[in-house]
């Protein structure tokens, strides 16, 4: 059997690929859907029902309150169209709700999805040496942070 021959490439390239194969292709369609809630959602509402997985062929949503779950349900027939065009390879029955409590409010979603954890500073210092080999500064700045916002988030 032969083997694939990988080339390199941009990870923007392949990022789609690389969240498929570990996470699974439905995790991919999620973060997409992340990214877009405040399209799908008018940014009033986004900032209070926040998508939290999707099962089967339901989207759950964390909201704020029994005020904001009763504000999804009058919004649930609109959205779950907006929801079904965004992602045509999923197809969704439903939107469920459930309380999610806080400790704070988030002035955006993404704040919400993924709080920010401590960079252990002899890995920042470790890759940043790595980075500053690469011949093209700006590509090894744009790959440190990358690589910096994401042992943020993980």
């Amino acid at each position: 059997m032969k083997k694939k021959k990988r080339q390199q490439g941009l990870l923007r390239e392949h990022l789609e690929e690389v969240i498929a194969h570990r996470l699974g292709p439905r995790q991919w369609e999620f973060f997409l859907l992340t990214q877009a809630w405040e399209s799908l959602v008018d940014k009033r509402a986004a900032v209070h029902i926040l998508p939290a997985w999707i099962r089967k062929d339901t989207l759950w949503v964390y909201v704020d309150g029994s005020g904001w779950m009763q504000e999804m349900t009058f919004m649930k027939p609109q959205l779950l169209c907006r929801v079904n065009d965004f992602l045509p390879s999923v197809v969704l029955a439903d939107i469920r709700g459930l309380q999610q409590p806080r400790e704070k409010k988030s002035e955006t979603i993404q704040d919400y999805f993924l709080p920010e954890k401590e960079v252990d500073p002899e890995k920042e210092e470790s890759f940043l040496q790595m980075t500053q080999t690469i011949g093209d500064t700006k590509c090894g700045q744009a790959l440190f942070q990358l690589w910096l916002n994401f042992q943020k988030k993980i």
